[in-house]
């Protein structure tokens, strides 16, 4: 510790505004949220899972005190209201500290472990960012059914999420600048680097869910906000020397951890904290699910791809094509995964979220409620389904939460390598049958490299 007036007598500026920052830390950086809390006491350890160190990690969210319904609840500006107000608590709480405390002259002690807390945090919060995007993981190669899907039909988040996806060099790009920035705030001599990368990297993300109706604004605001915190005591020093050039000194409280029981506690929680939120993380990253958001149980063996309808009888009654008809097939989509994916003129509401894949508490989502194909998709209707391929039968059910009722019965059987005949029940109780050519499709924007190195 280097004993500097500056260190033993604080402004009470300063004391006014560490109070308040302390409070504030405290609300981003310690979960509120009690069933983060249950999932750790009740996880089966046994069954370690990535997305559970990940789900400690970044998952524990700050305070929520109110829900702010529609358009700017969820991507605008009140979709902000906690955090102010987390801040004008930290204020109200800060005022009436200083009323109650005439006493202290400076915080060096509270300051230091706070700054500890804040440190590992969002240290390990990021760290477990970059490992999805590293590996890759958080946004996958495009499936076939946004290939054959114009633009205008995709959420704007959807299409940015896919132009990353498309280039897996830049995701594992934007996941070693995520880590770094992490990886820095977990030392002492680097945290100001840290913080500084945090709030360059972090904000970029904050403005791009802005643009493209994101849904992860508030965490990366609130990773932004800590780090500025935690930049708080170095910013005067760094304006002194890059702008008045000045020569500067600067001094920081340190922990002195005189004592034997405290050494050797500090190496102990350092080392479990780098074991399990560094290394193993990181392991369990690279060899857990590399498709994750999408469906487990593998389709139709060597029928993927994209298909036109050639024949649909509804009742057994010929339909001919129409893009105006709610219940004739436009076109068909069958996926690598047990995903069939048609397209008719009837419209469903679309899920607008990322497409959910990740239980809160750790661990993976049923097969059927993977819904990265389908979230933010207008056009198709995206049905799972098992096969039974003993007696040739799909049993199929609609994706779409809100239409989970709708399910189909259909037998199967190939004619040919790229002809596929059904004929079944559809979701409205009609018997149909449909035979489906597949389409060998080029798409320029994928080239034959990219393509090899995602599957």
């Amino acid at each position: 510790m280097a004993h500097t007036n500056s260190l033993i007598n604080w402004t009470e500026q300063q004391k006014l505004v560490f109070r308040i920052a302390f409070v504030m830390l405290i609300f981003l950086c310690v979960p509120t949220d009690l069933e983060w809390y249950q999932h750790l006491i009740n996880y089966n350890w046994s069954a370690l899972h990535w997305n559970y160190l990940y789900s400690i990690a970044a998952s524990g969210r700050p305070l929520e005190v109110v829900t702010i319904p529609g358009e700017s609840g969820r991507w605008g500006l009140a979709s902000y209201t906690n955090t102010f107000v987390i801040f004008f608590i930290a204020i109200l709480l800060g005022l009436i500290w200083t009323r109650l405390d005439k006493k202290s002259r400076h915080y060096n002690k509270l300051n230091y472990w706070i700054r500890v807390v804040a440190r590992y945090q969002l240290g390990f919060a990021i760290i477990a960012w970059g490992y999805r995007k590293i590996v890759p993981l958080q946004m996958m190669w495009p499936p076939t059914n946004l290939l054959n899907t114009p633009l205008l039909y995709i959420q704007e988040q959807k299409i940015y999420w896919q132009s990353i996806g498309i280039v897996p060099s830049y995701e594992i790009f934007l996941g070693f600048a995520e880590f770094f920035s992490g990886f820095f705030l977990l030392f002492r001599k680097t945290t100001g680097l840290g913080a500084l990368l945090t709030v360059v990297v972090l904000a970029n993300i904050v403005i791009i869910n802005h643009t493209y109706d994101g849904g992860v604004h508030i965490p990366s605001f609130t990773f932004v906000l800590v780090a500025l915190i935690l930049l708080w005591r170095d910013l005067p020093n760094v304006y002194a020397l890059l702008i008045k050039e000045k020569t500067i000194q600067p001094h920081h409280y340190y922990y002195p951890f005189s004592k034997t029981w405290e050494k050797y506690s500090r190496y102990l929680l350092k080392f479990t904290g780098f074991a399990i939120f560094v290394v193993l993380e990181f392991f369990l990253h690279l060899f857990g699910e590399p498709k994750y958001r999408v469906p487990d149980r593998p389709g139709l063996k060597n029928k993927a791809g994209y298909y036109h309808v050639t024949e649909f009888r509804l009742n057994n009654r010929t339909i001919a094509y129409s893009p105006f008809d709610s219940l004739r097939w436009q076109d068909a989509i069958l996926e690598d995964w047990a995903t069939l994916a048609f397209k008719v003129n009837r419209k469903e509401i679309i899920d607008q979220s990322n497409g959910p894949s990740l239980k809160p508490g750790g661990g993976l989502v049923d097969d059927i409620d993977r819904g990265w194909e389908s979230a933010g998709v207008q056009g198709r209707h995206f049905f799972y389904y098992v096969a039974d391929t003993v007696n040739q039968i799909l049993y199929l059910q609609n994706k779409n939460k809100l239409y989970r009722d709708e399910r189909q019965i259909l037998h199967y059987s190939f004619p040919s390598k790229s002809r596929i005949l059904f004929s079944g029940i559809n979701e409205y109780k009609d018997s149909i049958y449909v035979v489906l050519d597949r389409i060998d499709m080029k798409y320029p924007v994928i080239s034959s490299r990219h393509s090899a190195q995602a599957f």
